[in-house]
């Protein structure tokens, strides 16, 4: 079928259903949904018993299935968003499959599941991903493998206007609840920074994070963060000070409370190869509202930051110190540096650029 062709015909996509695999749904309206909808092209809940021109396959699909692959016919695509193919950890790559198939999310035991992954990506037609490392890896096993970034344009559209000091700085930091724990440094941080300079910090996430899909533990995070912030932190700041705030994560709010800090963090364990290969995503969020931010030395952050030409990163204690302290009483620092990764994400993390990476699979591919 030639381009012009694959244009004027109607595309039959089907995507696996979230509720059969698991709960894809947050991100799926971030991409493929997203992308449905951008382009105006019907999507189709999978059905076995029809047949269509492409699958997309969603995070958590059953690895072991590997009949399903071989049994259909149709343009199969697998998104692999996590960078389980530089797990490290022999415990958690041994017992990742053992509890996905207790829990009832694979049909078959796997003991070694990055060994079953690389089965399952060389079966598949093409590969998703969300790192440059995860790209490198993936490329070993399939050539035909993409990079994809979240439309968090769709979401997180407020940007920030205002740059000027102000009487109390605000520092942020955004995320799923069982990352809070990648803040375990900035105890000490805080308490060299509270000599220097006024300020607060706000910390948007929920309210607990279980493990293994919420069958089993739930951890309330409020005691994780007293932890962490020690005095820093209180629960009831009607009776007690604190520097340290806790909002329940949400659409409406926390945009517009992101925008009115004056720098958001994003810490990460650097020397983790499975947290180095992580999406860049939120850090592409943060350029497109305007706030001027600091990470974790990984490679998904350098890369951007070598090729927007700002320094962004933060390596050791003494450094991150450093960087907030001078992005804190340095308005035009934070203005210009701000500014400059705001019109760099949105020339290169546009929403044509969105649409062109999903293109390039439905509408130029050999199919």
């Amino acid at each position: 079928m030639t381009l012009q062709e694959k244009k004027n015909y109607k595309l039959k996509i089907a995507y696996i259903p979230y509720e059969v695999y698991g709960n894809n749904l947050t991100y799926d309206r971030r991409n493929i949904l997203l992308y449905g909808k951008l382009k105006n092209i019907k999507l189709y809940k999978f059905n076995k018993k029809k047949i269509y021109d492409y699958i997309i396959l969603p995070p958590s699909f059953d690895i072991t299935d590997i009949k399903f692959i071989e049994s259909r016919k149709e343009f199969i695509v697998f998104q692999l968003i996590d960078n389980y193919l530089e797990e490290k950890n022999f415990i958690k790559n041994t017992f990742r499959g053992f509890f996905k198939y207790v829990l009832g999310n694979n049909s078959k035991l796997t003991l070694n599941y990055k060994k079953q992954l690389k089965i399952l990506l060389s079966k598949v037609d093409y590969v998703l991903c969300a790192s440059d490392r995860q790209l490198m890896n993936i490329k070993k096993i399939n050539p035909n493998v993409l990079k994809i970034f979240e439309g968090n344009f769709n979401l997180f559209s407020v940007v920030k206007k205002d740059y000027r000091i102000q009487k109390k700085a605000i520092i942020s930091w955004e995320g799923r609840a069982e990352n809070i724990r990648y803040l375990n440094i900035f105890y000490n941080i805080f308490k060299f920074l509270e000599k220097k300079v006024d300020f607060y910090f706000f910390i948007f996430s929920d309210f607990y994070w279980s493990s293994l899909d919420g069958k089993f533990f739930k951890f309330n995070i409020l005691n994780t963060i007293k932890k962490i912030f020690k005095d820093f932190f209180s629960m009831n700041t009607t009776f007690a000070k604190s520097k340290v705030y806790f909002y329940q994560w949400n659409y409406i709010t926390t945009p517009k409370l992101l925008v009115d800090s004056d720098l958001f963090i994003i810490p990460a364990g650097e020397s983790n190869e499975f947290l180095n290969g992580r999406s860049p995503n939120k850090l592409i969020m943060a350029m497109r509202m305007g706030i001027p931010v600091l990470t974790s030395n990984i490679d998904s952050y350098k890369s951007l930051s070598r090729v927007s030409n700002v320094d962004f990163c933060c390596s050791g204690i003494n450094e991150w110190q450093i960087k907030i302290l001078k992005y804190l009483k340095n308005e035009k620092l934070r203005k210009s540096c701000a500014d400059k990764l705001k019109k760099f994400v949105n020339k290169n993390y546009s929403k044509k650029s969105f649409i062109s990476i999903y293109d390039k699979i439905f509408f130029n591919n050999n199919k």
